[in-house]
């Protein structure tokens, strides 16, 4: 009789329940211990109707749920299953009597949700996580739904306490029309705590017996070798906690890592963003990129961290390694002598700049044109491509020196215009060291660098350096003179004017005083030493005709003596004569 009557009425009632008013409550009473949720859906029907008997209601119940019974007053009423679509069992509930207008009944409705396995509902000691469902009819009004659980368990996402007595808390959660809310739970006292032996000390949270705790155990102390070589020493204690089905990426906070699944993928995407916590960056993409790219994933096609995740490959664990490091130290991707500060705050276009010129990867801006900038964007990596030839050229040029401070600094600030406009200074400076050193080497002088710091460092503009060359070319000129002078033929009179110096080893002179870059002696000594032997055919004109003057002197002094002496011989001849005579 009563199949008879749900074929004919309940097609009626089931379009318009709002005949048959309803209240109630829903209660769920979590008992991980039992492994199970006891369910109990109370309602008060009323029949408004006045024509119509109803001689019970409809009600959907997850399709697994177990033990379902209903009573009216104490007495067990009779419950008939209609069929299961899309997860859910249609359930009908007859009462003790069909409602006729006026009558009211209250109707308790019990059933449990059995402990199976994730991502369905797992109750077991330590943890409970299920979903709890509204009862009576789609759409219809219901305020909210009590969750009684022991004490010591804490809801993963938070809810509202509605009331806590002793053992047992209760929570309640407000449920919208048509929808069902997951509630998860764990005993903290329950998730218990061992230590991996990963390079830090690291604590594993699960419940016990979850043979999650052996994979994870097992893939990370292997994976932990391969995270230190890509990303750095991890020297900081964290924890990873067994935590329930949700979003595939699940943000690592205070030195935690939350896995839902022990694959090897979702422990090394896990772990990486455990070893990248402290790199600073301003796009959080970079970040997931890496860790995507180092566990092999590779991302939503077509997104920011896809394109990373990419060039991972391209990078390499060496690449990685040195853009990582770069991001701590916060150090420019155009370095020079000594580690040269970041000017921009890391965001796209120096995170490209760290891929290719720190990272080695020849062309990643094709990649970052493709999803990472906007049109702006893709005007800039067009400025910043012809500026790069440019500064390559330099750097092709400057001979193992680091280009300038101030030209590093235009282009690590995508600065392109400052760049353009003084690269020729740039390039004149280039071109002057490069033809003094070629001079220096004609004249087998030592090369010298001492200027290359100068050069690099310098933030403003490049005076000293040129002034510092200008002294240089005069030294050069100085000891060039100097040197044609010395090694030139020497005649006799020059020999002879040189008489007590030494040219030659004046001429060493200059060259240690080269060596210990005393521009200023050298081009003084060099004028002196060239003056010095240029003047030495003068003296030695002088050394040589005092001496030939002297003598002329004394022969034309001995000779008048000779000559009086015999004037004088004759004069006394002749004397001698006479007196004889």
């Amino acid at each position: 009789m009563l199949l008879g009557f749900l074929a004919s009425v309940a097609p009626a009632a089931a379009q318009d329940a709002a005949e048959l008013q309803w209240s109630g409550s829903a209660q769920f009473e979590v008992l991980p211990d039992l492994g199970r949720v006891d369910v109990v859906f109370s309602y008060f029907h009323e029949n408004v109707t006045e024509g119509v008997e109803f001689p019970g209601f409809f009600e959907s119940l997850p399709a697994d749920a177990a033990d379902v019974a209903a009573h009216q007053n104490d007495r067990e009423l009779e419950i008939i299953l209609l069929g299961e679509a899309d997860g859910f069992a249609t359930w009908f509930i007859a009462f003790e009597e069909p409602l006729e207008i006026g009558d009211t009944a209250e109707v308790r409705l019990t059933w449990s949700i059995i402990s199976s396995a994730l991502p369905g509902p797992l109750i077991a000691p330590g943890v409970a996580a299920f979903d709890v469902f509204r009862p009576g009819p789609e759409g219809s009004d219901f305020g909210t739904i009590h969750v009684s659980v022991v004490f010591s368990y804490e809801p993963v996402v938070e809810l509202n306490l509605l009331r806590g007595s002793g053992a047992i808390s209760t929570y309640e959660m407000f449920m919208p029309p048509y929808e069902a809310i997951r509630i998860e739970l764990r005993d903290v006292e329950l998730f218990e705590t061992s230590t991996l032996s990963l390079p830090p000390p690291v604590d594993i949270l699960s419940w016990p017996d979850d043979g999650w705790r052996i994979d994870v155990e097992g893939r990370a102390t292997e994976v932990a070798q391969r995270l230190d070589a890509w990303f750095g020493a991890l020297d900081r204690r964290f924890a990873i906690r067994r935590t329930f089905p949700g979003d595939d990426h699940l943000a690592v906070e205070l030195d935690l890592v939350e896995l839902s699944n022990s694959s090897a993928a979702a422990v090394d995407h896990q772990l990486a963003h455990a070893w990248l916590d402290d790199v600073r960056v301003d796009e959080s993409w970079f970040i997931e990129g890496l860790a995507l790219g180092f566990a092999g994933q590779l991302g939503e096609p077509g997104s920011e961290e896809a394109v990373i995740a990419d060039l991972v490959g391209e990078l390499g664990s060496d690449g990685v390694r040195a853009v990582v490091d770069a991001l701590r130290a916060e150090t420019s991707p155009y370095p020079g002598a000594t580690p040269s500060p970041r000017v921009l705050t890391p965001g796209w276009q120096t995170l490209l700049d760290l891929i290719e010129r720190v990272g080695g990867v020849d062309d990643a801006a094709t990649a970052f044109r493709a999803t990472v900038t906007a049109d702006l964007g893709d005007a800039l990596i067009d400025r910043r491509a012809a500026a790069l030839l440019d500064y390559e050229a330099l750097e092709a040029r400057s001979g193992g020196w680091a280009l300038p401070a101030f030209l590093r600094d235009a282009m690590a600030s995508w600065d392109f215009d400052t760049f353009t406009e003084r690269q020729a200074e740039v390039s004149d400076v280039i071109v002057t060291r490069d033809n003094l050193a070629a001079w220096a080497e004609t004249l087998e002088l030592p090369a010298r660098s001492e200027m290359q710091l100068s050069f690099e460092l310098a933030e403003d503009d490049l005076t000293e350096v040129v002034s510092a060359f200008e002294a240089r070319g005069a030294a050069l000129m100085a000891f060039d003179e100097a040197e044609a002078v010395v090694n030139g033929d020497r005649g006799l009179l020059a020999r002879v004017g040189l008489w007590g110096s030494d040219p030659d080893g004046e001429l060493a002179e200059l060259r240690l005083a080269w060596a210990d870059a005393d521009d200023a002696l050298v081009e003084d000594d060099g004028h002196a030493l060239t003056a010095s032997v240029e003047g030495a055919v003068g003296r030695g004109t002088i050394r040589l005709l005092i001496p030939a003057a002297t003598l002329l002197g004394l022969w034309q002094l001995l000779r008048l003596v000779r000559q009086r002496a015999a004037a004088r011989s004759v004069s006394e001849d002749d004397q001698s004569e006479k007196m004889s005579a």
